[in-house]
């Protein structure tokens, strides 16, 4: 009963992890944001879940350096 149970715990982790990174949004690079602008655009726009929070702090940061590009 207790290799039943834990290995049901063990499969629930598991599955909501995976939910959550399938729901997430990550970018690496500023190539990335810029190769997929629009998407970053519309998942970062509005209310941000925690799950998205650092990457749209990211995405930000990624508008910033690009505006202060195009300025020098």
């Amino acid at each position: 009963m207790k290799k039943l149970f834990r290995n049901t715990i063990q499969v629930v982790t598991v599955l909501s992890m995976m939910i959550l990174v399938s729901t997430s949004v990550y970018a690496t690079s500023d190539d990335e944001y810029e190769n997929n602008l629009t998407y970053y655009q519309e998942s970062c726009r509005g209310i941000e879940s925690e799950s998205v929070k650092t990457t749209c702090d990211g995405y930000r940061s990624f508008l910033e350096r690009r505006a202060g590009n195009k300025e020098a």
